[in-house]
């Protein structure tokens, strides 16, 4: 039996629609707010594209699964290969025939974006580069990145090697949910190796905006890419613009939707974890009414400004059946915000015990006789 509650979600949120503007000039971008799980803004989000060294990202992933499970430490050395030492595009500097720390690797693929940081750490994990490209795909799956494929470990163009701004922003929420000890790389601006001093291609860590990571892209044929993260007011945000026209556009373009993300919304309270949404009768009960509760507390990132009050709809059998313990789950409870369906158990909220015999009687004969 399903119940349609209008009365007390007036109290949780309140909105009024409203249209903003984003005019990104950009081939795709995604707004992510990974506390929620929301989507805050998209376009062309899920369009198959060539993630040039936003790549890198999912390397980072492998690697650092590799040290958390302790297969390796930050302090081991990897060996350098001739095919990392000639490796083109972006570089670290690393010299073929020596090791390099694991740490000074990260650093040389965050900050440097080193095509050849990424060849060692390939290498010796995956055996080549084509064995580690396994893995890469591997994880893209496990991690529910469905429109992602992985040919190599640095970026390099391959018709290939395609990803979508959704997959580029997932990943670096899982980047964040699974490693938070190795974050801190990301907002380094200078690494210094063999003597070469290079700056993090991410602009915006230098101009105290707040943002904090994570990887910059480029290619002829991709564009300018930056997945960025930053927080505000305690909300963290992820935003992804892929296909810019330059390093100052996709800088801007990135500080553009994380701005509107933090001015436009904030965490709200749906409903509190044990808060009472309603009642249901019971059969055969030592009271006729238990109180029901949400199983969980929710929350969401919505628009700052008021909503219109929405409908809760509590679904369970009644009457219920006496004994109920405090806790049980005895239906569902679905609050539809902005076309986003939140969903927790329906619990009831204290112990009914069983009626008495001459209780039990008495309910049974008022329901023979209508009473």
């Amino acid at each position: 039996m399903k119940h349609i509650l209008g009365g007390i979600v007036g109290s949780l949120l309140a909105t009024s629609a409203y249209a903003y503007n984003l005019h990104m000039q950009t081939d795709a971008y995604f707004l992510y707010h990974p506390a929620t799980k929301t989507v805050v803004a998209a376009d062309k989000a899920q369009q198959a594209m060539y993630p040039a060294s936003l790549t890198k990202l999912m390397t980072l992933y492998v690697l650092f699964e590799n040290l958390r499970d302790n297969r390796v430490t930050l302090d081991e050395e990897f060996p350098v290969s001739e095919k990392a030492w000639r490796k083109g595009g972006s570089k670290m500097f690393v010299e073929v025939g020596k090791t390099v720390r694991v740490e000074d690797l990260i650093r040389g693929i965050i900050v440097s974006s080193g095509n050849d940081a990424c060849l060692v750490v390939a290498e010796y994990l995956g055996g080549t580069e084509e064995g580690f490209a396994g893995m890469m795909n591997a994880k893209a799956q496990e991690l529910g990145l469905k429109g992602s494929y992985f040919a190599n470990a640095t970026g390099w163009p391959d018709v290939t090697q395609v990803s979508t701004a959704e997959d580029m922003g997932l990943l670096a929420a899982a980047l964040m949910r699974d490693f938070p000890q190795f974050y801190h790389y990301f907002s380094e601006t200078v690494f210094t190796y063999s003597g070469i001093r290079q700056q993090n291609r991410n602009g915006l860590l230098r101009q105290n905006v707040g943002v904090d990571g994570l990887k910059t892209g480029h290619t002829e044929e991709a564009g300018y890419h930056l997945v960025a993260s930053g927080k505000e007011e305690g909300e963290r945000l992820i935003s992804v613009v892929m296909g810019t026209e330059g390093f100052a556009a996709r800088e801007g373009e990135s500080l553009k939707l994380l701005r509107y993300g933090f001015t436009q919304f904030k965490t709200k309270t749906l409903w509190d974890a044990w808060q009472e949404v309603g009642e249901a009768s019971v059969w055969l009960g030592a009271e006729a009414k238990v109180p029901l509760v949400a199983g969980d507390g929710k929350i969401a990132y919505l628009p700052r400004r008021q909503f219109t009050p929405r409908d809760i709809t509590l679904t369970y059998k009644t009457p219920l059946q006496a004994p109920i313990k405090s806790g049980d789950v005895v239906g569902e409870m679905k609050m539809d915000v902005q076309g986003r369906i939140y969903t927790v158990p329906l619990l009831a909220g204290k112990d009914i015990p069983k009626a008495d015999w001459l209780g039990s009687w008495m309910q049974k004969l008022f329901h023979r006789f209508g009473l």
